[in-house]
């Protein structure tokens, strides 16, 4: 495959972060990219799916309803979002991860999650206190590969993330899951209508689910545009 230009835009402006991760063709070229050794399209990938790996870990953090551990699960978030996707591209590129679209990679890395987050959760319910603010446990996570962007644009990118982030957040509940579910997770709305009645226990048609998502997408974007985002 030959590379895009290192220069170009990755995913992470408002209108490309909403739009960009549920692109089966990009995920595809990028994993083959990867399992030929591009160390570019590991970079790519991980970028291309940051946002909905972030959205996920917290989704999920949310849900612990153990204050202290919950504090604890907070505190490391950006940790298992690096692990999860480090983990993640190494799959892909020992071939241990069979792709079969992008579906199979979002529900790849729901699990991955998922499992991470319960692991964690369940070590510091094991221990014996959670003082907040005390020091690390030794269990640090992998750091992500050096051959990615600079610094300064990692900063701008998590900053234009954290922004999305923040509005996302203030959307009501089930309208931040419909948009995680279609946009992040790249579901169909047939597919999100079942995701969302398993996480919510609300029934909703899937002509509902897609006009409640373009409306959040819609009220999303003109919060983004507003901010300069």
């Amino acid at each position: 495959m030959t590379a895009t230009d290192p220069q170009s835009e990755l995913p992470f402006d408002a209108i490309s972060t909403l739009a960009g991760t549920g692109d089966g063709t990009k995920t595809a070229s990028l994993v083959g990219a990867i399992l030929a050794g591009s160390d570019y399209a590991r970079s790519q990938l991980s970028a291309l799916y940051l946002p909905a790996v972030t959205a996920a870990i917290r989704r999920w953090v949310r849900r612990e309803q153990r204050p202290a551990v919950r504090y604890r699960l907070e505190q490391e978030s950006e940790e298992m979002v690096n692990d999860v996707l480090i983990n993640a591209l190494k799959a892909i590129a020992d071939a241990k991860f069979a792709y079969r679209g992008a579906g199979s990679l979002s529900a790849w890395l729901n699990t991955a999650v998922r499992n991470r987050v319960i692991d964690r959760a369940r070590f510091w319910e094991r221990r014996a206190e959670l003082p907040p603010g005390a020091g690390g446990d030794g269990d640090s996570a992998a750091q992500m590969p050096d051959d990615g962007p600079g610094p300064r644009t990692q900063v701008e990118r998590r900053e234009r993330l954290e922004r999305v982030m923040a509005e996302l957040a203030r959307l009501p509940e089930e309208d931040q899951l419909l948009v995680e579910l279609h946009v992040w997770h790249g579901l169909t709305y047939a597919d999100v209508v079942v995701e969302f009645m398993r996480e919510t226990q609300v029934e909703l048609s899937e002509d509902a689910a897609r006009h409640r998502c373009q409306r959040a997408l819609a009220e999303l974007g003109r919060r983004l545009r507003e901010l300069g985002s």
